[in-house]
């Protein structure tokens, strides 16, 4: 038993040191701001503030003085009213895009009960490829309200703009119909798994917002979110027992060795954390940014590689007390490999071929895309999921041997023919 914890607590030591100067270092207080004057929308659209038109008698006015109110509060919530009929309008003189013009009461902030003829791009890219369905009276919808100041007569000035279509509610009646057949199907397997999913999230966003974000270590942070993560899935999944506080400390030491390598393997292919959604950090005020995104990206694969990693330790650790030879246990246990890891390799698959196809659609040559960091990063998500899950199997049947009090059949039996050739 000292011979097999030495070890692995070894190279728990030796990969965390690594992680350590491998992982994000603390941001840097950059003091750079963005202008406010372009509003880049969540849904891709672009609203120039550079120029804009006052809903009431159109007279256009300069945005250089403007108050951006959605800076200070973020975008608000809005109602439609009247809805005109879908139109073309050319910009920059290369694209046409479709715009429908609506008019928008406030439903919140200090223009709420106001109303303010706005327009709504239909069209989400300059290539066409997405376009929204249009509004209709009634529709809840996010919008923007911008002041502002007409040069010529030195009047106020203010106007709005629909961002986007509200879409909480019906998610949150979709995710209310999806928890209520859990539960008529699942029973009491349903409120589990609801439990394993509160919990989770809570656990993740107080992991993230109340220690990372406020400054606390990247490498504490990430063990603040896993290992709490792990005592609450598997107590909720096995109960508590002896077995199951094995079977949380097989996955945490598995856990640390695959945070470790995949540290190693961010360093040796040069990760900087650059991805599809990073691009995004660009609009962002720089002040904001305290984080390192390569950070996220870690305790994201971290968190995917739990769930199977849970469930095989479990396994692991049963199958482990049994009582029979490591040799015989480890092959029980991966019976159930092909079935885990088929499951998760699927769902990975589906979003990393989108990610992939579009690459492929730039015709660039597949090595050139395979260098790209956007897939070396889900490349790697994979590896580390596999690694996780093959780990934690054979250090979960080795702490189960030795915590548990168990002997292997092969060991049993050389026990007993050594005291039938003593007894002879």
């Amino acid at each position: 038993m000292k011979k097999y914890l030495s070890i692995l607590l070894s190279i728990v030591m030796v990969l965390s040191i690594m992680s350590v100067s491998v992982f994000a270092t603390e941001p840097t207080d950059d003091t750079t701001t963005t202008s406010g004057q372009t509003h880049i929308h969540e849904d891709g659209t672009v609203h120039e503030g550079a120029e804009h038109t006052d809903g009431e008698d159109g007279t256009q006015t300069d945005d250089t003085t403007q108050q951006v109110e959605e800076e200070q509060n973020g975008y608000l919530k809005g109602k439609i009213t009247e809805v005109s009929d879908v139109k073309e309008e050319s910009i920059y003189g290369m694209y046409t895009i479709k715009v429908q013009p609506v008019k928008v009461e406030m439903l919140e902030g200090k223009y709420a009960g106001q109303q303010f003829d706005s327009v709504y791009y239909l069209t989400q890219d300059y290539n066409g490829t997405f376009e929204a369905k249009p509004l209709q009276v009634g529709d809840k919808v996010y919008a923007g309200v911008e002041e502002g100041t007409n040069e010529e007569t030195g009047e106020a000035t203010t106007s709005a703009y629909v961002v986007q279509k509200m879409r909480d509610t019906n998610l949150l009646i979709a995710g209310l119909l999806v928890a209520a057949v859990l539960l008529i199907i699942g029973t009491m397997s349903g409120v589990k798994t609801l439990g394993l999913v509160v919990a989770n999230t809570v656990v993740a966003m107080v992991a993230f917002f109340a220690l990372y974000l406020n400054g606390v270590n990247n490498i504490l942070s990430l063990l603040a979110l896993v290992i709490p993560i792990i005592i609450i899935d598997v107590l909720i999944i096995s109960g508590f027992k002896k077995e199951s506080w094995v079977s949380i400390l097989a996955v945490v030491i598995s856990t640390i060795i695959t945070i470790g390598i995949f540290a190693l393997l961010n360093n040796c292919l040069s990760v900087i954390g650059l991805t599809e959604y990073a691009t995004y950090l660009s609009g962002v005020d720089a002040k904001l940014l305290v984080f390192d995104y390569l950070d996220l990206l870690v305790a994201g694969a971290m968190i995917m590689s739990l769930g199977v990693a849970i469930d095989m330790s479990i396994r692991a650790v049963r199958k482990g007390s049994q009582g029979k030879a490591f040799g015989i246990t480890l092959k029980e246990v991966a019976r159930k490999l092909p079935n885990k890891l088929n499951t998760v390799f699927l769902a990975w698959l589906g979003g990393f071929m989108t990610i992939f196809t579009i690459f492929v659609l730039y015709s660039r040559p597949i090595l050139e895309i395979l260098n790209v960091e956007t897939i070396v990063i889900e490349i790697i998500k994979i590896m580390v999921i596999f690694l996780n899950t093959l780990i934690v199997i054979p250090i979960g049947i080795l702490l189960s041997r030795e915590l548990l009090k168990t002997r292997g059949l092969v060991e049993a039996k050389e026990e007993n023919t050594e005291v039938k050739n003593n007894e002879q």
